[in-house]
Formats: structure tokens, sequence, C-alpha cells
């Protein structure tokens, strides 16, 4: 699955201790059978 995210974000897996680096203005990530994943995603400068 890719999700948008703004250009310049920074995005994190909320309590997994890691990050997802966004690539042309998206990012993927892999998902267990029945997996959740909760993204923080913040704007340049914020």
């Amino acid at each position: 699955m890719r999700l948008r995210v703004p250009h310049g974000a920074t995005v994190e897996v909320y309590e997994e201790g890691r990050s997802v680096r966004p690539t042309a203005g998206g990012f993927e990530d892999g998902f267990a059978p029945l997996g959740v994943h909760v993204y923080i995603v913040r704007r340049e400068g914020q």
C-alpha cells in the first residue's frame, strides 16, 4: 500500500520505534495479516 504525504514530511510509526522514509511524495510499508500501523506525519518545520 502506498500512502501520500506532503513533500519534506517525516513519518514515524507509533509505538514501533521506527520511521518510514518518504520518497516521491509518499511511502510504502508492509503489513502482516490483520496488521495495523498508526503513522505520525510531521511537515517540515514542525
